[in-house]
This record gives C-alpha cells, structure tokens and sequence, in this order.
C-alpha cells in the first residue's frame, strides 16, 4: 500500500501606504494537494480480501484565499489613539475524490491491473464539492491614556452552501489600574487589570447562533 502526497502553497501580499496613518492591504495564497493512494491485497490474503483486492484512488483539493484589507492607525489626537482594519475576504474551496476498487482477481499474480476481476467485482467512485464564502470584517481599538482600551470587531459571511450569512460581532473594554492611578503609590498592588468582553458565534452546521459574556481580572 502507497500514498503519494504533492502540494503547493503559495502566496503574497501587496501593500499601498496612502499617507503616514492610512495604507491598503491585499494579501492573496493558493493551496493545492493531490493525493494517489494505491492498496492492494494479493490473493490468500486474510479477512475479506482472500481473493485479491485492488483499489486506486485520488483526492485532490484546490482553495484560493484573498484578503483586501484597509488599515489606519491614528496618533495624532491628544491623549486617545485610534487603530482599525476594515476588510473583505473572498475563500473559495474545492475538492475531488475519484478511485475504483476491485475484488476476487482472474490471474493471481498479475501486475496491478483494474481490470483484472469479473465485471460484478469491480466498483468506481467519485465525488465533487465546492464551497465560496464571501466575508466582510472590521476592527476598531480606541485607547484613552494607556489605561482605558475599548475594542470592537465585526464580522459577516455569507457561505455558497448556506441560504442565510452570519454575523459574529464582538467587543471588549480593559482597565489597568496601574497607569490609571499612576501618581499613586500602591504597596499592595503593583499592577491590576479588568477586562470586559462578549461576543455571539454563528455555528453554519448547527444553524445555531450562542452569545458569551465574559469577565477577566489580573493583579499581581
């Protein structure tokens, strides 16, 4: 029995900086396997192959990914600094699954050959499936003095399989209690951080949408 496995992954990325805070992104890769498996039972084997057993087979997938993102990232306001990406994501996945089998061989010790069995022996098979997922994302981080961050991202799919898109959004507020009260001295504590945070999932093979509410809290 054999596996032979090629594949190829390449990619790129292309930026444009429009001015000192603004520039645009795209960032495109390919994936591409193709897998030959080949088993083979001779005759006298043991279990349900005793009479010889041969199967070919072929999987190959092909997906092509591509990102097309804008990003700014602005400083120049006092005391708040602003940073955010808005995107568009275009996935498209495709597979095949081609092979045939047969059993109970004529003439035991020929080569490998799929014709080498009664017609009622031999069975093909072979599978095709695309997917395309169009999405468009973004994320927006505001800082107040180092010490108060607010984070808000968003994110919409639309799936070739699925009538309906999903939407995930999420956000997130973080504290520290360090530089907040920076002219403070504290024996106790040294650093201290709070952090708010929820976001709402879309499972596409469920069909179910689930929200979670979470708080986080660091001292040292």
């Amino acid at each position: 029995n054999q596996s032979r496995v090629n594949r190829v992954i390449p990619n790129m990325e292309a930026s444009l900086k429009m001015n000192d805070w603004l520039q645009v992104i795209n960032r495109a890769g390919l994936d591409y396997y193709l897998d030959r498996r080949i088993e083979n039972y001779p005759v006298l084997a043991s279990g349900d192959k005793n009479g010889g057993y041969l199967a070919e087979e072929t999987i190959s997938e092909f997906q092509i990914n591509n990102d097309l993102m804008l990003k700014a990232d602005y400083n120049k306001l006092k005391d708040i600094t602003l940073s955010g990406v808005l995107g568009y994501n275009y996935n498209t996945r495709s597979a095949e699954n081609i092979g045939a089998n047969v059993r109970s061989f004529i003439l035991p010790n020929a080569p490998f050959n799929l014709g080498n069995s009664a017609q009622d022996q031999r069975s093909a098979f072979n599978s095709q499936s695309k997917i395309v997922v169009n999405g468009a994302y973004l994320q927006g981080n505001i800082g107040y003095k180092d010490f108060l961050f607010l984070d808000l991202t968003g994110r919409y799919e639309r799936y070739s399989t699925v009538k309906n898109g999903f939407f995930y959004p999420s956000a997130s507020l973080a504290y520290i209690f360090k530089t907040a009260n920076s002219g403070k001295e504290n024996d106790i504590l040294s650093f201290g951080k709070m952090r708010f945070s929820f976001r709402s999932e879309e499972h596409t093979s469920e069909l179910q949408s689930r929200q979670y509410l979470v708080c986080r809290i660091l001292l040292e």
